[in-house]
C-alpha cells in the first residue's frame, strides 16, 4: 500500500500509483477528501508503506 503522508496525517493511500509521462500520481479515490488537499506536488520515488 503506497502512501502519502502530511505533518503525520495520512492523506492518501492506494495499492498503486497511475503513472503520466513518468510522474507518480495517486489517483483521485485514493485522496482522503476530509483533508482538502489540493495542489500537493511531490518529488522522489514513491516507497511502499512498511
Amino acid at each position: 500500500m503506497l502512501r502519502a503522508v502530511r505533518n503525520g496525517t495520512v492523506i492518501a493511500e492506494t495499492p498503486r500509483t497511475v503513472v503520466v509521462e513518468g510522474n507518480h500520481y495517486f489517483p483521485p479515490e485514493a485522496l482522503h477528501r476530509q483533508y482538502n488537499v489540493t495542489g500537493i506536488t511531490v518529488e522522489g520515488e514513491p516507497e511502499p508503506a512498511p
